[in-house]
């Protein structure tokens, strides 16, 4: 008896507490409701003591407030389990236990039956009785299907399982959860249609299916939820029609349907809704004219219709979304002039029409945008002069006018923006080409105009750049040895064409660059350091020139190098030891040089190094014992030298695929006998050195590598 009071007291204390100011309110009611005979104190303490034993009962029973799972710290009373809930709570919890076995990767959730089911993860409780309301497993790395068993889960209003690794179909059970207000499915590998039992979540508020693999058309019978005010089916493989029915959500205001294939014309119903907020209808294969009639859209703030095959005019209509901040009609087959009412969207932060067919002039009314922090305006056909009121937009930091039959002269207000991005040339239809009237240094960062800058730069230096096709007639995607890819030069190869100058800084603003061969040729001068700059470098091939100075410690930086060829230069002074940085290096050539100084021990960091050569050098001292480490190189070539000491015995653990590493060390000055752990497997050298092993067993015969 006495444990049963302390557990009861432990329960019935913190209810007292927290409702004892209420109790006494409702004691006065009650006795002001009591007629006046019956007002005494014995009939008031009675209706005390009742009223008490049932917030008691109803507040161990249940409670109004949802209990948050996650930052609810751990309780020190007695664990409240399912069954203190009721028989309902008790089926959710079971029913969330064939949950948890039905989805693969379930180990990363604590449900137990032996722990409370309101600490469960993403569980939330409410209501009376109490039920599972809410769950949320985004982001838990849960795989397979799943599980039919959510459909036991009626209560529930929210389900979240964005962000997992789930496949197959909507399993139809979840149709059981008809007071569902929120179904998140994003972001997993869930196929087949649209199922039509969606319909019958009439509650429904938010549906995000995006990013799946969902095909089939969009159901018209969507429409038929009243209450959606978010539907997003973007990134699946829908085709078909968009449906004029959804016109019928009144209550919408986020409708993205972008990344799909759907194809038709724009239905003008969607015109109709006056509550939303976001349309996203890009990159599919829609076509026809863009809808003029959007005045009712006062609410809409982003509309995208970008990489379509919209053609006609851009409505002048537009100009009437008050609330537009983004605004995206790129890469469609859109005609006519720009209209001057664009200039009246006095909240538009992005205005996007490029790569389109439009005409005329830019209308000096978009100076008046501003918030516009993005103005993008190339590949078109527009001709005249810039207008100078461009330079009003303070808040301007992109500006892409290049690709049109613009004047080649940029306002000086203009010029006087703190612009991040410029893109601007002064021939129609060139992307980039020699001769550019090019914004002042600083203003170019990461563009193709900035590619084509450094270009321009290589070629001025080239004394035989006549054999080159860089110039005004061809732009630069068909430029000998330029490849682009994604708005960037990404390789520029250029071996055996007998050019000759030197490598220009500039040449380090290539940013996008992963291949650069400029190899047998006959440049000379120093290798910039610029070059460091090229943070997607895989690979760098200078050899067979005539370079001389320093290598720059610089390309040490380049962490996605994998093959630095420099072999066969002039090239002077120690190897950096930031070299030793570049771990994705598989192949570093840099023999036949006139390096010197020590080998550096750093280089043994290269785990993934397959290849170093290093021979015919000047380089001294002792081969560092380190290089034993490199459990990944197949050939060391650092013969014809003038290294001195021993041979380190640690060489004798470098292996590849199983057989010994090609080692080159004839033509040095080192002393002593060879370790046993070299004796050869292939071509070693050791005759060239006229050493015997350690163990005193002759070299066998070998030829020495030149």
């Amino acid at each position: 008896m006495g444990a049963w009071r302390a557990a009861f007291s432990r329960r019935v204390s913190p209810v007292m507490e927290r409702w004892g100011a209420r109790l006494g309110a409702w004691r006065d009611a009650l006795a002001r409701r009591i007629p006046s005979p019956m007002r005494g104190p014995l009939v008031v303490g009675a209706l005390t003591a009742v009223v008490a034993l049932v917030l008691v009962v109803v507040n161990l029973g249940s409670s109004s407030d949802a209990i948050p799972v996650s930052p609810t710290p751990p309780s020190t009373a007695t664990p409240v389990l399912a069954e203190d809930f009721g028989d309902a709570l008790a089926r959710d919890q079971r029913a969330l236990l064939a949950v948890r076995d039905g989805f693969a990767s379930a180990w990363t959730l604590n449900w137990d039956p032996d722990i409370p089911i309101q600490e469960w993860d993403g569980v939330t409780l409410a209501g009376v009785p109490r039920r599972v309301i809410a769950l949320d497993l985004s982001d838990r790395s849960l795989a397979l299907v799943i599980p039919p068993a959510l459909g036991e889960l009626d209560a529930l209003t929210s389900l979240d399982l964005s962000g997992n690794r789930l496949t197959r179909s909507l399993p139809p059970d979840l149709a059981n959860l008809i007071g569902l207000t929120n179904l998140n499915l994003s972001g997993n590998a869930l196929g087949g249609i649209l199922p039509p039992w969606l319909v019958q979540l009439t509650d429904l508020q938010a549906l995000d299916l995006s990013g799946n693999q969902l095909t089939g058309a969009i159901p018209p019978e969507l429409a038929d939820l009243p209450n959606l005010w978010a539907l997003d089916l973007s990134g699946n493989q829908l085709t078909g029609a968009i449906p004029p029915e959804l016109a019928d959500l009144s209550n919408l205001r986020v409708l993205d349907l972008s990344g799909n294939s759907l194809t038709g014309t724009i239905p003008v119903q969607l015109a109709s809704l006056s509550n939303l907020r976001t349309l996203d209808l890009s990159e599919n294969q829609l076509a026809g004219a863009v809808p003029p009639h959007w005045v009712s859209l006062a609410s809409l703030r982003m509309l995208d219709l970008a990489g379509n095959r919209l053609t006609g005019a851009v409505p002048p209509e537009l100009g009437d979304l008050a609330e537009l901040r983004t605004l995206n009609l790129a890469n469609n087959g859109l005609t006519g002039a720009i209209p001057p009412e664009l200039g009246d969207l006095a909240e538009l932060y992005t205005l996007n029409l490029a790569n389109n067919g439009l005409t005329g002039a830019i209308p000096p009314e978009l100076g008046n945008l501003a918030e516009l922090d993005t103005m993008i305006l190339s590949h078109n056909r527009l001709r005249g002069a810039i207008p100078s009121e461009l330079g009003n937009l303070r808040r301007l930091r992109t500006l892409h006018l290049q690709a049109n039959m613009l004047d080649s002269v940029l306002p000086s207000s203009v010029l006087s923006l703190d612009i991040d991005s410029l893109g601007f040339t002064e021939a129609a239809g060139e992307i980039c080409a020699p001769g550019l009237i090019l914004p002042p240094p600083g203003a170019l960062a990461d563009t193709l105009e900035s590619d084509c800058a450094a270009l321009t730069a290589l070629r001025d230096t080239l004394a035989e750049s006549a054999s080159l096709n860089w110039n005004r007639s061809i732009p630069i995607e068909f430029w000998e040895g330029v490849t682009v890819a994604e708005g960037r030069v990404t390789s520029l190869e250029l071996p055996d064409r007998s050019l000759d100058g030197e490598i220009p800084p500039e040449m380090g603003n290539l940013t996008g660059l992963t291949r650069l061969d400029l190899s047998g040729n006959a440049l000379s001068g120093t290798i910039p350091p610029e070059l460091g700059n090229l943070v997607n470098i895989v690979h760098l091939t200078l050899h067979l020139n005539e370079l001389e100075g320093p290598i720059p410690p610089e390309l040490g930086e380049s962490e996605k190098l994998e093959g630095l060829i420099l072999s066969r230069n002039r090239l002077t002074g120690f190897i950096p030891p930031e070299l030793g940085n570049l771990t994705a290096i598989i192949d570093l050539r840099l023999n036949d040089n006139d390096l010197e100084g020590p080998i550096p021990p750093k280089l043994a960091n290269l785990n993934n190094l397959r290849t170093l050569q290093l021979s015919n050098n000047q380089l001294e001292g002792a081969i560092p014992p380190e290089l034993g480490r490199m459990k990944s190189l197949g050939r060391l070539r650092i013969h014809n030298n003038q290294l001195t000491g021993r041979i380190p015995p640690e060489l004798g653990d470098l292996k590849i695929q199983g057989s010994r590493v090609n080692l080159s060390l004839h033509g040095n000055d080192l002393t002593g006998c060879m370790p046993t752990s070299l004796r050869p497997v292939g071509d070693h050298s050791t005759r060239a050195l006229g050493m015997s092993y350690c163990d005193g067993v002759p070299p066998p015969d070998a030829t020495p590598s030149p």
